[in-house]
């Protein structure tokens, strides 16, 4: 049977054994098989078996071994197959077709896959279990967890790679252990520290006895420390290359064994002398490196600190212990799974990933990013970029109708083999992918492995025969770019890349290791040109080419370096480095002209700046370093990248320190950025510099911070997207940490360069990345950025006038020293007292001191002395407190003061505009500004229709709490920035209508005025608040909605012949009796209760 067809027929086969009514029952309604449904009476499990599973597992070349019973705690149980196939060992469990596989009892197929897999004997020689009903595979590790649940119609090849020992079958909770334990006592033997070993018993490494401290000859810490790593990175990948075979004898044992004196000598052979250097070009090595493959890459070349510390030296002992770790981890290629700790190089680096980012993210914001994720945004950008430019071949070229082009990556593969070619050639092999804050290259080895697997089918379909190998060195050299700051991770990104080549390594056949140097640079992404059509015709200066009769324009120097690189990247041994040493001498012109003429343009802005703080700064040519990208005689829609992915860095805007500060400040004045708004995220800058490197058509697609969502200093960027770029899909997550220990919720990101409007895709991922739910699709720029509320409000709140144009809001006092004049004089505490003394006079709150409709404790702050107000930090003005106003906290419910309270910057106060219509003070004209276009007096003839005890009771209503929540720019729930409250709409109607809610404010007010009273009136407090006023809060912004549901109601008519202002306690709650005593009352606010959109809020 033909492995690209057996899906189908096997589907077909099984449908014509059934009944007409079998056939809709299983395949339409998902009933699990039964005897009645076929038109020959079997046993459903021996029919899935006999017609369904037997026939997947045939062609694959596995043995079939005897039927064994093992023997449990409980009993004796057998397994339908066991399997022997090249690579090892794995169980299946055969069910009915569509029958539950995860049913809880003992019986169901995964439970009885884990049950095995709890006896020492299956654990040890069987490396997976699957547990199927023919159609729906899920497969198990030899840790009990669930690795992959797979359909055959749609994930037939991974199914079959899985069974083969071509993938692993390992979850990501095994592998992080793994990775865990593999780094922990890696970390350890370089620096010192404590780890697990495989016994799970906790030892100890001196920092004495790591391996950065027995670096001889060496005197700076970094320095150490560097070569340290590049010597353990070397020896790992030497290990790698034993356990593949390529090395035949064990290298590592035998340097185990060598002296101390002879050590370093004979790394040097190895790395510098063998691996680094051609077979025929090696002399004066040891016997046995000579038969060690030449690797080429810049792995085995002298880095710049081993070239300043040239004869460093390891101690020998130390070396000793690392090799020993080596050997304690088995190192497998991806055709052997292996048992126990198995270490193959995807799980190196991430190892070496988290290395890296252990070290750096504090300053850098670098975070370790989990597969799951790299592998979708890989996914979501390159296929549908390869999906677009085929289309377009397709229309353009070879005449097909819209309703012939492919819709998915699988329809690529049944397009006709000459057509394939074609887009294999003119598409495939030009894709060009970036990664501009690449870090360690978690993301480019995740688009490396997509695209190996379209080059891999596309090789099959079309009968070319390049090897796995042949098809990596293709990518590396043409697909993958990337550049980070950081030169430790671009050597990881390097090493991490090279393992996957190595990983298609076979003894007798293997190629160099193709030049990356080139694709992966250090460099400031944010800084420096990207298009040099300006320099087209720019001449280098007079004294760089004093001698030469003709000087050549920018342009032809980038054509000669771009063809020097192209024919470098494929070169190897001495030509190679010639061809290196000339791109080098070019990079110094080009390189210094650029950078002149930046440095120019900072100066004509003003911008003060030295040489060597410009320099500092690492500035990056885009297209210069990647001119074949940006080659300047392309037409200027086709010069940039195809995609670009990442993690960008999220360092926000107080980060303190000095660098990055001065960065940002030169960053906002160069001119270069339209989206660095207020106090902007560096991922922000990020966004849009990967916009602009994006050619037409293009996909990008970053993970961020979910501040992007909730944080004004993202408003332009939003904006810019929205206006310039088509949003494609938005990607939200919901209790689920995403980047361990660092309390950041995140968003997706995937924008396509395109003027071409549409609605976003919007997807919802709850407790696991694998639980998707999609939301309702926008093209609103202010719903796009939320997940959706339940409730679509629509026009409801039309003609409502929001809070922000009744009330001037603003934070209370800053109460500390000013920093610049008075900084460290004193302290909030110093000023603050719990009594009132001849100097601590002035009425004073704080956010924890105040609650809904109450306040629970007042204190005392300095006043008018010479620390307070003068030497505030931020004192505001006084003029805020004496008027009657609304305080609230961020996440602490209202109340109102007519007392002259002052408060502190963890309360909010709102203040009607008319109230303050005498004061002038700049901050109240500037917060006005920002906010609004309306003039301050028709604020001011606004905010006359109000009353501050209405606002309180909408502002304390479940209502506005929810609708709040729904339009919050913090990450955390509940949690309210003051624009967020001056979004909240606030109905006008007639003071007669008002007073109700008023008196209602006044009766908690006065209930929740002292401790005692709160105690005794609980329960008139509870009612008043939760069921009379909510429930009139809900009949003020939903009775038209009510109504077109069919739902009457007149609460307010109903209730407010009962109110009367009062303050007896004994009074109130005879007004509350009455009202609950009220049949109409009750059974009003019982409907109001019952809505749809009132259920959902509450």
């Amino acid at each position: 049977m033909n492995p690209a067809n057996i899906v189908d027929d096997l589907i077909r086969d099984i449908k014509e054994r059934l009944t007409l009514d079998g056939k809709n029952r299983v395949f339409e309604e998902g009933k699990e098989l039964s005897s009645e449904f076929m038109k020959e009476k079997a046993e459903p499990e021996a029919f899935t078996k006999e017609f369904l599973i037997g026939k997947i597992l045939d062609p694959l070349e596995l043995e079939k071994l005897p039927e064994k019973s093992f023997e449990t705690p409980k009993g004796h149980r057998s397994v339908d197959y066991r399997i022997k196939g090249k690579t090892g060992m794995f169980l299946v469990e055969a069910k009915p077709l569509n029958a539950n596989l995860f049913e809880k009892s003992k019986d169901g197929g995964v439970n009885q896959i884990k049950g095995l897999f709890k006896l020492v004997e299956v654990k040890e020689n069987y490396d997976f279990g699957v547990a199927t009903d023919g159609l729906r595979w899920v497969f198990i590790d030899k840790n009990k967890e669930v690795v992959s649940d797979l359909n055959l119609e749609t994930d037939y090849e991974q199914i079959r790679v899985f069974l083969v020992g071509k993938g692993k079958v390992i979850s990501p909770k095994t592998e992080e252990e793994i990775s865990k334990k593999f780094y922990d006592l890696y970390n350890a033997l370089l620096h010192g520290g404590r780890y697990k070993d495989h016994e799970n018993k906790q030892k100890t490494v001196s920092e004495v006895d790591g391996l950065v401290n027995n670096i001889i000859g060496v005197k700076e810490w970094a320095e150490k420390e560097q070569i340290a790593q590049v010597v353990m990175n070397r020896l790992i990948f030497i290990k790698f290359l034993q356990s593949k075979g390529i090395i035949g004898e064990d290298i590592l044992k035998y340097l185990a064994e060598v002296k101390e004196d002879l050590l370093t000598p004979k790394l040097r052979q190895l790395f510098f002398g063998s691996l680094d250097r051609p077979k025929a070009e090696r002399f004066d090595i040891d016997e046995r490196f000579k038969d060690v493959p030449y690797l080429n890459g810049s792995l085995f070349v002298h880095t710049e600190v081993e070239r300043k510390n040239i004869d460093y030296k390891v101690r020998a002992e130390i070396l000793k212990n690392v090799l020993e770790f080596l050997d304690s981890f088995k190192f497998v290629h991806k055709e052997h799974l292996g048992n126990g700790d198995s270490v193959d190089p995807e799980i190196l680096g991430y190892i070496f990933e988290r290395a890296m980012t252990a070290r750096d993210r504090k300053g850098t914001g670098a975070y370790y990013t989990p597969k799951s994720i790299t592998k979708y945004i890989s996914e979501n950008t390159i296929y549908p970029c390869v999906i677009e430019k085929t289309n377009e071949i397709l229309k353009t070229e070879k005449g097909y109708k819209d309703a012939e082009l492919i819709r998915d990556i699988e329809e690529l593969f049944i397009l006709p083999a000459t057509t394939l070619k074609e887009i294999w050639e003119k598409i495939i092999l030009k894709l060009r992918v970036l990664d501009n804050a690449c870090g360690s290259g978690a993301f480019l080895l995740a688009a490396a492995n997509i695209l190996f697997g379209l080059n891999k089918k596309i090789n099959d379909k079309i009968g070319a025969e390049n090897p796995d190998t042949t098809l990596k060195i293709i990518i590396l050299v043409n697909n993958l770019y990337g550049v980070d700051i950081n030169p430790n991770g671009i050597e990881i990104a390097k090493l991490r890349l090279w393992l996957w080549l190595a990983d298609s390594y076979e003894p007798g056949y293997i190629k160099p290791l193709p030049n990356i140097d080139y694709n992966l640079r250090v460099g400031n992404s944010l800084i420096g040109y990207v298009d040099l059509s300006e320099f087209k015709s720019a001449r280098l200066t007079l004294s760089d080419f004093l001698r030469d009769e003709e000087k050549p324009t920018l342009d032809k120097l980038l054509k000669e370096r771009n063809d020097l690189i192209h024919e470098y990247k494929i070169t190897w041994g001495e030509e190679a480095k010639e061809l290196k040493s000339s791109v080098q001498e070019l990079d110094v012109k080009i390189s210094n002209l650029l950078n002149a003429d930046l440095y120019q343009e900072f100066r004509e802005k003003k911008i003060e700046i030295n040489r060597e703080e410009f320099l500092k700064l690492n500035p990056f040519h885009w297209g210069f370093e990647f001119y074949e990208v940006f080659a300047l005689d392309k037409p200027k829609e086709e010069r940039g990248f195809d995609v670009v992915i990442g993690n960008p860095p999220y360092v926000r805007a107080d980060t303190q320190d000095a660098d990055y500060q001065r960065q940002r400040e030169l960053m906002e004045r160069i001119g270069d950025y339209q989206t660095l708004y207020e106090k902007w995220d560096l991922f922000t800058a990020f966004i849009e510099r990967s916009l602009k490197l994006l050619g037409k058509g293009g996909m990008f697609s970053y993970i961020v911070s979910n501040s992007f969502n909730t944080s004004k200093f993202a408003d332009k960027s939003k904006k810019f997207i929205f206006e310039n770029h088509c949003l494609k899909q938005i990607d939200f997550f919901k209790d689920i940490t995403v980047f361990k220990g660092i309390g950041i919720e995140n968003v997706i990101l995937v924008v396509r360069k395109s003027g071409e409007k549409e609605k976003t895709r919007r997807i919802l991922h709850t407790h696991s990345f694998e639980n998707v739910e999609e939301l309702e699709p926008s093209c609103d720029v202010n719903k796009t950025f939320r997940i959706s509320p339940e409730i679509d409000f629509g026009d409801v709140f039309m003609g409502m006038e929001l809070l922000g144009n009744i009330c001037f809001l603003s934070k209370g006092m800053v109460i500390h020293a000013e920093e610049r004049r008075y900084k460290g004089e004193f302290k909030k505490d110093d000023l603050i007292s719990d009594k009132p003394t001849k100097i601590n006079k002035k009425l004073y709150v704080e956010a924890k001191n105040i609650g809904r409709y109450k306040i629970n404790k007042i204190k005392y702050l300095e006043w008018d002395t010479e620390r307070s107000p003068k030497k505030l930090s931020r004192p505001t003005f006084q003029e805020l407190y004496i008027h009657p106003k609304i305080i609230r906290g961020a996440t602490v419910d209202g109340t109102y003061d007519k007392n002259g309270l002052v408060c502190n910057h963890s309360i909010n106060v709102m203040v009607r505009y008319d109230d303050l219509k005498s004061v002038s003070n700049r901050s109240i004209e500037n917060s006005i500004k920002k906010w609004t276009d309306k003039s301050r007096s028709a604020l001011e003839e606004i905010s006359l229709n109000f009353d501050l005890k209405y606002i309180l009771t909408v502002l304390n209503s479940k209502f506005a709490k929810f609708y709040l929540n729904t339009i919050r720019r913090h990450r955390i729930e509940y949690y309210f920035y003051p624009d967020d409250f001056k979004r909240l709409p606030i109905k006008k109607v007639p003071l007669p209508s008002r007073r109700p809610f008023i008196t209602l404010c006044d009766y908690m007010l006065f209930l929740n005025e002292t401790e005692a009273r709160r105690r005794t009136a609980k329960d008139l407090i509870d009612f008043i608040d939760k069921q009379v006023i909510d429930s009139l809060v809900y009949e003020l912004y939903f009775k038209e909605k009510f109504e077109e549901d069919g739902l009457k109601t007149n609460l307010l008519g109903a209730v407010e012949p009962y109110l009367k202002e009062t303050d007896n306690p004994g009074e109130i709650r005879d007004i509350v009796e009455k009202i609950k005593s009220d049949r109409r009352v009750m059974e009003t606010i019982s409907k109001i209760k019952s809505h749809k959109w009132v259920q959902i809020i509450e």
